[in-house]
């Protein structure tokens, strides 16, 4: 192959790289929007439900109907979203706080951090110091090889392999 092909090669290369490249960039910045457009739609109009026509009316009981048409009329406010401790937006009166959810996400970060980064500079340790020849370059290949697969997907492969077997 000549020098010419070859850079031809890798401008082709690159191309597609940097197209791809971009396209992501693109797609998550559209979502990012589309998210933040619902969120700012959600705190301005409330929760937006289509009003129960008399014969939903007639069907669902009645400390339904008003549990609906509460949902209609109430607002979730930004202070109340990170302020509230409770999060019950079917009850009578709604409320919309987002506290809890925040701080059990917080703690389980936490505790994921405390296990897993003892354990990762011990793995990284033992792989540098301790291991030796084939066994420490196939054991640094499967660390590569976990690190480069998202963790979902090896849940859900996982968890088909299971439900077939079980």
């Amino acid at each position: 192959m000549t020098a010419a092909a070859r850079r031809a090669k890798d401008r082709v290369a690159t191309l597609v790289v940097s197209v791809a490249g971009l396209a992501s960039v693109v797609i998550l910045l559209g979502i990012f929007a589309l998210l933040l457009r619902g969120g700012v739609l959600a705190l301005e109009g409330g929760i937006e439900t289509q009003p129960l026509s008399p014969a939903e009316r007639v069907e669902l009981a009645p400390e339904d109907v008003a549990a609906l048409d509460a949902m209609r009329i109430t607002r979730p406010t930004l202070r109340g979203l990170l302020s509230d401790p409770t999060w019950a937006p079917s009850a009578d009166q709604a409320q919309w706080g987002l506290t809890p959810m925040i701080v059990s996400t917080l703690l389980t970060t936490a505790i994921a951090m405390v296990l897993a980064v003892p354990l990762g500079f011990a793995a990284a340790a033992g792989i540098a110091y301790v291991l030796r020849g084939r066994l420490r370059e196939f054991t640094k290949l499967g660390v590569e090889l976990l690190a480069a697969l998202p963790s979902v997907i090896g849940r859900a492969s996982c968890r088909e392999r299971v439900c077939y077997v079980v």
